[in-house]
Order: C-alpha cells, then structure tokens, then sequence
C-alpha cells in the first residue's frame, strides 16, 4: 500500500518541502551552485516536480509541459522520497537496485545529495507540524 493518498498530497508534503528548502538563504547559493535543471517523477501516485537550479533563485515547478530541458532525470516511488528526506534511503544502493532509476549525468545528482542532508531532520519536524506521524513511522 502507497504511504500517499493522492498525487496531490505527494505534491504538498514532498514538493512543499522541497519549495521550502530551497527558499533558504544558506541554501539558494548551494542549489544554484549546480546549475541543473532537475526533472523528478515521482510514481505511486504519480507527480512530476522539477528543482530548476538554472533559474534565479531556484524554484520548483510542477507538471510535465513545463517549457524546461531536464539535465538530469530521476524516477522512483513516491514512498522512497519519503523515505530519502528521512534519511533512510541509501540512495547509490537504491540506484544500483533500480528502485531510483536516473538519466543524464549522475555525477550532478550526486554532489547535491550531500547538500540536502543537512535538511533530513528538518523533514520530520516539518511531517510533525503537518500531523503526519504516519509518514514518520512509514519508512
């Protein structure tokens, strides 16, 4: 069973959290820093976000007819999402086990993850203030 009800919940929860990180003041540098334009499909329910580190600031946009050009694309289920801002997701494991599929150079994706850890523990107060306790114990 999905940890997600709907599309639209993975777009609040998980793109939601993504809009907030990345409008930090000791984040935009480091996001703009990679200048990569990032397409994330999320699948079980499906969402497609897309963390255009191009633009200035970065922003996040939704939706596959967005008008941008991908450099790297991500695919994995929504549930493992949840379970990478918890910090629970080797994510090079779960590439190697295709459970994260990617295309494009990985290397840019890679050298961002090291950037979003330090937000790991802000994701779980961010599910608690939302009430989702359930999304904390799912992973």
């Amino acid at each position: 069973m999905a940890t997600f009800a709907s599309s639209e919940e993975v777009e609040k929860i998980v793109g939601g959290f993504l809009e907030q990180a990345i409008a930090r003041p000791d984040f935009i540098k480091k996001f703009a820093d990679t200048q990569t334009i990032f397409r994330i499909t999320y699948t079980n329910p499906e969402v497609i976000v897309w963390l255009d580190c191009k633009h200035d600031p970065p922003r996040v946009v939704y939706g596959a007819d967005t008008g941008l050009a991908q450099d790297v694309s991500v695919q994995m289920e929504a549930d493992l999402a949840n379970r990478f801002w918890l910090g629970k997701l080797n994510l090079a494991l779960a590439m190697a086990q295709r459970q994260v599929k990617t295309k494009g150079p990985t290397a840019k994706m890679m050298k961002l993850v090291p950037l979003l850890r330090p937000l790991f523990g802000e994701y779980k107060v961010y599910l608690a203030r939302m009430g989702r306790d359930d999304l904390l114990a799912s992973a």
